[in-house]
């Protein structure tokens, strides 16, 4: 996985299929969508073709991976899901089908099946950071700070420079009370990310824990305009853990 800009939105693993397996075609390329800017209705129909042409289990997995990829990227989780749960049925032991069907299950606030994921994907890869991070956010979420926090820390020993996990512990601190440490957290990730929503509403977060209300009122703001909509799922997410 990589860092998803939005918090509320999903950072995928999209696999690409091995060269050597098969001659590739123009819809092999399209499904894997190595640069991540191919149009999702143009990767599903990439995806379905190279799910008909067949072929080996483990490139079948990772063509139904994609697609579900392509269908959360639309907000489309229960086709996702379906996907995904093909791309497991195929390889049990593909971990980002896993994780991406953890996000899946997350945005559709089924937490306790998205933890279960997030397990199996740690388990098949112990040392990749974004699964501690996925597994963290749904420990936040559901206000478990005291056990979000040491996966939020391991993700982060794993990879210091990975960005969600140290947005989830920015949430975490305010949960524990800890100011000063989610400000270090979000004060050093911030900057970098300006036109994210979920960054700038946890920086408003932080300053309205300090009791700089002014200035997180700005914070707040700032966020809404850059995406109303997403402001709202923020709202819907973090707001019960404001300090007002």
């Amino acid at each position: 996985m990589i860092f998803r800009m939005s918090l509320t939105a999903i950072a995928l693993a999209a696999a690409a299929l091995p060269a050597c397996a098969q001659v590739l075609t123009p819809e092999h390329h399209t499904c894997a969508n190595r640069t991540g800017d191919v149009d999702p209705a143009e990767q599903e129909k990439a995806c379905s073709a190279v799910i008909k042409l067949g072929g080996a289990k483990d490139n079948l997995a990772i063509a139904y991976s994609n697609r579900g990829n392509s269908f959360l990227r639309r907000g489309q989780n229960d086709k996702a899901i379906e996907d995904y749960d093909r791309a497991i049925g195929l390889d049990p032991r593909f971990a980002d089908a896993y994780r991406n069907r953890g996000a899946a299950y997350f945005n559709r606030e089924l937490y306790d099946k998205a933890l279960s994921d997030y397990d199996a994907a740690i388990r098949l890869e112990p040392n990749e950071a974004g699964g501690y991070a996925d597994r963290c956010s749904v420990h936040a979420i559901t206000g478990q700070a005291q056990r979000a926090k040491p996966d939020c820390d391991k993700a982060l020993d794993l990879d210091p420079q990975h960005v969600e996990a140290q947005a989830w512990r920015t949430l975490v601190h305010l949960q524990l009370g800890k100011v000063d440490a989610a400000e270090t957290d979000i004060a050093g990730i911030v900057g970098d990310y300006p036109s994210d929503p979920s960054l700038r509403y946890l920086w408003a977060m932080v300053l309205e824990a300090k009791g700089a209300k002014a200035d997180a009122e700005g914070q707040f703001q700032a966020a809404r305009e850059l995406d109303a909509a997403e402001f709202a799922k923020l709202d819907k997410l973090y707001g019960r853990f404001r300090r007002r």
